[in-house]
């Protein structure tokens, strides 16, 4: 009769050690209704040329399914973090639910990222190749000094060798991603990096999505694009543009191949007059663009107001 309670009492501090709730991994990806992130991104594509946008991920609505709730997360130009996502409250490990069963090593789920490793871990996902934390360490962000958790992953798809880190952040969540791919006869790269966001109903850094001027607030009698000035431009050009009602708002500008170089607006604005310059956009200068024709569209829900042409000469 000892020697059972002795061992239920072993059997209880183990459950209690082993598979109880990990709250300190959860905190390196806050879900909660409301939360959202905002990144500075660019990318740059095989042959040349470099886009650059920016993305806010939102966590929009909770849904129960196989026994488990998952926090949905939407965002606009990547899909990153988009889609039904949880954290093991046992093991501290993110998953993305997959309704195909696309990936055989778990159960209608994919995993993205283990939050509770310590340097030198490894886990396996879906693909071949290896995946590991590479450590924690002090980070300050936002005036506040928190911790953060660095992941290194090689993939091998032939011909191309893909490399990226990504880093979170206690109590903030998701902070960088950086990849670069070669194979093919090329290279590319791609950076995503947190510039602000809002976590349990506090906001962080800068949140807003482009820099915006609104330079008056009348109500316009219509949308409409103007030509940015000076044309032609050296470094930079500023753009206005009239907004009649408030709809999704995006200002997309292309190259002469009609590659699109830069977002520089994507969200709902308010009826007014606004003005934003290119390229000097989030740390974006002239230096990293080609002299040459470009082309800047304003779109509203979707649907091209207008279009017109600039000229940047160095």
């Amino acid at each position: 009769m000892k020697k059972l309670i002795f061992t239920m009492f072993i059997l209880s501090i183990f459950s209690k050690t082993v598979f109880s709730l990990d709250t300190n991994s959860l905190k390196y990806m806050p879900l909660q209704v409301g939360n959202y992130w905002v990144y500075t991104g660019y990318t740059s594509i095989f042959g040349g040329g470099t886009s650059y946008w920016t993305e806010k991920f939102s966590v929009v609505f909770t849904r129960s399914i196989n026994n488990h709730i998952y926090y949905y997360l939407n965002s606009g130009n990547n899909d990153l973090f988009k889609g039904y996502y949880r954290i093991d409250s046992t093991t501290g490990t993110l998953y993305k639910y997959d309704s195909t069963g696309s990936c055989q090593n778990y159960h209608n789920e994919i995993l993205i990222d283990s939050l509770a490793a310590i340097s030198g871990d490894s886990i396996r996902n879906c693909n071949s190749g290896s995946y590991c934390c590479t450590g924690t360490s002090d980070f300050t962000i936002f005036g506040i000094t928190s911790t953060k958790k660095s992941f290194n992953y090689v993939f091998y798809y032939f011909p191309f060798t893909i490399m990226y880190d990504k880093i979170f952040i206690k109590n903030l969540g998701f902070y960088n991603y950086s990849s670069s791919s070669t194979g093919g006869g090329g290279g590319g790269a791609c950076s995503l990096t947190l510039k602000g966001c809002k976590i349990n109903g506090i906001v962080y850094g800068d949140t807003s999505m482009t820099k915006i001027n609104q330079i008056n607030k009348e109500l316009p009698n219509d949308f409409s694009l103007s030509q940015n000035y000076p044309n032609p431009f050296n470094p930079t050009t500023s753009i206005k543009y009239q907004v009649e009602s408030r709809k999704l708002i995006k200002l997309v500008v292309y190259d002469i191949l009609g590659k699109e170089v830069a977002v520089l607006v994507n969200e709902k604005l308010q009826p007014g007059t606004y003005e934003t310059q290119f390229p000097n956009y989030y740390g974006v200068t002239g230096n990293q663009l080609p002299s040459g024709v470009y082309f800047y569209s304003l779109f509203a829900d979707g649907e091209r107001m207008d279009t017109k042409k600039m000229l940047m000469i160095k």
